[in-house]
């Protein structure tokens, strides 16, 4: 008893050695460290929409234009999976490729704050670099993202198929200390973001080059065997091996039970149209929010990210919910939140409720953000374990480029239907009708979790 009330006592340390027997301390530090680097980023994530709306003088449809094409690298995983699984250097398939992402990630931000700080008065000349460069800067994350990814999916595929649980422990684990590393890597860029706030944009981007940099440390933590038939030098042999892994991609795409959700989680994020430039410039321009709060919107939210990781581990993961279950309902609470802004934006908050603007704004943060987590995590837990034998890193890869291509189309999709609002700075009395719009199409993946998510609460009996 006296044991069992010691190990109690001491239950996050025991915790710990299961996972680091379980996948031994270089896994583990190369999924934190490379997840940590991630949510740095956030550090300049704001610079840049500053950059692109103070010194470069872009309207809010031609921001997310440029973001959504700078985010491109995101859609195109699948491809660096199947690159990576087929052309081992030095016979590995995953360290070099992370000293790779690094490298080309430290070139990006490094170039980026050399061309900002020599920055003429004609800004709109080097637009083309600036994008260019966000796009390398996106590629080096998510290429490094893919190995990690894969290297999960493959851990977790193994522990689904020998656990008879809904979610064993070591899914789960590696799933929080990976949310829970973007969390504090996104609590770190943001407090340093708010330290900065006055610092000029250049050395925003020279300080976030320290985020490939942590990458390249965590790939020397990662042991990696070489195998013998990576050793083979014949090009043959990677393109025969691209041949198989399509062949397997493929059989997979047609299982019902994998081409449903795909196309739901793609569907989901793509049938909404993104206002987050349109909010921006309104948050900067009418309800005069500083650098320095943005920031610390950015602190909150990595925070509750965090909260909201623990909170699904422990009590939403064990309750019994099935997946379909927990979409639906966050789902319906999406609408709420959307709902919510249009209060904002109408001034109906702060003319008749008397509330202020910014205590409403970070309550609404803190619920959307454990929203975001709660629907996503059943999401990436689900293309974990769907992923077959033979192909689980391109599979997985496939799940997490088609989640974010939804995300672009959803941003393309704003950055079209703002103009037609007549939204654009200075000008918002279009914004309430667009955010009604947002809330109308918030509606329309409900249909969809019946006919395209039939039977994933049963992926344990398939």
């Amino acid at each position: 008893m006296e044991k069992d009330q010691h190990r109690g006592g001491s239950s996050s340390s025991w915790w710990i050695h299961r996972q680091r027997d379980s996948f031994g301390y270089p896994f583990l530090i190369c999924c934190c460290v490379v997840y940590f680097a991630q949510g740095f980023r956030s550090l300049s994530g704001l610079s840049i929409q500053f950059l692109l709306k103070d010194t470069m003088q872009l309207a809010p449809a031609s921001i997310q234009g440029l973001l959504s094409t700078a985010a491109l690298p995101w859609s195109l995983k699948p491809l660096y999976g199947l690159v990576s699984d087929s052309f081992p250097i030095n016979g590995r398939h995953r360290k070099p490729y992370l000293v790779i992402a690094a490298f080309l990630g430290v070139f990006a931000w490094c170039t980026l704050a050399f061309i900002t700080h020599a920055m003429t008065d004609s800004p709109a000349s080097s637009m083309g670099l600036i994008t260019t460069l966000l796009c390398l800067s996106n590629f080096s994350t998510a290429l490094s993202d893919v190995i990690v990814d894969a290297m999960v999916a493959e851990r977790c595929g193994e522990l689904a198929r020998a656990s008879s649980e809904a979610v064993s422990e070591g899914e789960d684990a590696l799933q929080s200390l990976c949310w829970g590393s973007l969390a504090v890597g996104g609590l770190v860029g943001s407090l340093l973001g708010i330290l900065t706030a006055s610092a000029p944009p250049w050395c925003t981007f020279l300080a976030t080059a320290v985020c490939p940099g942590f990458v390249l440390v965590a790939s020397y933590a990662l042991t990696e065997s070489s195998s013998s038939k990576s050793k083979l030098p014949d090009k043959e042999s990677g393109f025969r091996a691209i041949s198989r892994q399509l062949r397997s991609l493929s059989e997979a795409l047609c299982k019902p039970s994998i081409s449903g959700p795909l196309l739901f989680f793609f569907l989901r994020n793509a049938m909404v149209p993104s206002c987050s430039q349109a909010m921006f410039f309104f948050s900067t321009d009418v309800l005069h929010f500083s650098k320095e709060f943005l920031n610390m919107q950015l602190l909150l939210g990595y925070a509750c990210l965090l909260l909201g990781t623990t909170v699904f581990s422990r009590y939403i993961a064990k309750a019994g919910y099935g997946f379909s279950q927990i979409f639906l309902y966050c789902q319906v609470a999406t609408l709420g939140m959307c709902l919510l802004d249009v209060l904002l934006v109408s001034r109906f908050t702060s003319t008749y409720l008397g509330l202020p603007d910014r205590a409403f704004v970070l309550g609404t943060d803190v619920f959307g953000t454990l929203l975001d987590q709660f629907s996503s995590r059943p999401f990436f837990l689900i293309a974990a374990r769907l992923c077959p034998p033979g192909c689980e890193g391109t599979l997985y890869a496939l799940f997490m480029s088609v989640f974010n291509f939804g995300n672009t189309v959803s941003s393309v999709f704003g950055a079209f239907v703002t103009p037609l609002f007549g939204v654009e700075e200075g000008r918002y009395d279009g914004l309430t009708w667009l955010l009604m719009l947002r809330a109308f199409c918030t509606l329309l993946p409900l249909m969809l979790i019946k006919p395209l998510l039939k039977g994933v609460d049963r992926l344990k009996d398939e």
